[in-house]
């Protein structure tokens, strides 16, 4: 990753920062679709859920291109299609 990209690995990971995201992203990204199966009627719950996690796929893609110095669209895409 050095002499193509110009990146010390050693210098921009971290195990620990990445377990401790992933356990904080994790609740987080659920919020939204877990609300929607609590709330919503049983008549809407399987089309509430499908659109809240569309959405919460959406967040996140978009906070994490923009965290990541990206441009946001192609990450929100990819997010959500992936």
């Amino acid at each position: 990753m050095r002499e193509r990209y110009n990146i010390d690995p050693t210098k921009s990971t971290s195990a620990i920062g990445a377990a401790l995201v992933s356990m904080i992203s994790f609740p987080l990204g659920s919020l939204l679709p877990m609300l929607m199966i609590t709330l919503v009627g049983a008549q809407y719950k399987i089309i509430a859920t499908i659109a809240a996690v569309i959405i919460a796929l959406c967040i996140t893609g978009f906070i994490a291109a923009k965290l990541g110095n990206a441009r946001p669209v192609p990450g929100t895409v990819r997010n959500v299609i992936s």
